[in-house]
């Protein structure tokens, strides 16, 4: 019986080791694919942000579940050369519950990474965590998601437009992403603070609502869009006119 239960937690030891070392080496690599997609798609910043941090939140806690596995295995087989008792069964079957549970957690970590919709997923996650910015119930005070990206359509050309007069790239092989040309037009102090703040908000609810679910954006959201594309417009016919 001793021998059994030495090779029972033995195995198990070594097979959640290597489990996890798999799951680690395919974290690193997924993350690594997520960095590539993100220099080609500029509206994935917010979602890979997501994905990075359930990716960090679920490896932590497999791997808290795996230590603990591991010295709690090793010590059932130090104790099984002692006579046994039942509080040394309770032992065992609490150990072998833990381990079931973390090669069940890391399947699930599995079925995470290889989710084929885990942008959808993490964009509609953001979705109801910025219910501030996307209307899920009434549509009295929102706008279509087809009028919003219209509406920011135009600050995008806008904003390049801008950012080509005032020489914001200087490398003519890259194109800055969205982000880069708000903050290289607010550190020329050619739009100001309060725009900057609205043009990183609205930015954000684009970048989400393009690759989620969503089918209405919050009304003001929009008016602070048709706003910035008034005021932007300004600075473009002025030929950019710095101010503060």
């Amino acid at each position: 019986m001793k021998e059994q239960i030495n090779w029972l937690f033995s195995t198990s030891l070594q097979v959640l080791a290597t489990f996890v070392g798999l799951l680690a080496a395919g974290f690193f690599f997924t993350h690594g694919r997520i960095e590539e997609e993100l220099q080609k798609d500029e509206t994935l910043l917010e979602i890979y942000a997501e994905i990075k941090v359930q990716f960090f939140r679920r490896i932590r806690t497999l791997f808290m579940l795996t230590g603990s596995s591991i010295i709690l295995g090793l010590g059932a087989i130090f104790l099984n050369a002692f006579d046994k008792g039942l509080a040394l069964y309770v032992f065992f079957a609490l150990v072998a519950v833990l381990n079931i549970f973390t090669i069940i957690w890391a399947g699930r970590f599995f079925l995470f990474m290889i989710d084929p919709e885990m942008i959808s997923h993490s964009a509609d996650r953001l979705v109801r965590e910025n219910s501030d910015i996307f209307s899920q119930r009434s549509v009295i005070n929102s706008v279509s998601k087809k009028d919003f990206m219209g509406k920011f359509g135009n600050l995008d050309k806008l904003l390049r437009d801008i950012a080509e007069k005032t020489k914001s790239n200087t490398d003519p092989q890259k194109q800055l992403s969205l982000g880069e040309i708000i903050k290289d037009l607010f550190e020329k102090n050619i739009i100001s603070q309060e725009q900057l703040r609205e043009l990183n908000q609205v930015n954000k609810a684009r970048n989400i609502g393009v690759h989620s679910n969503v089918n209405s954006i919050e009304n003001q959201l929009a008016t602070t869009t048709d706003k910035l594309n008034t005021e932007l417009n300004i600075i473009r016919e002025n030929k950019v006119n710095p101010q503060k």
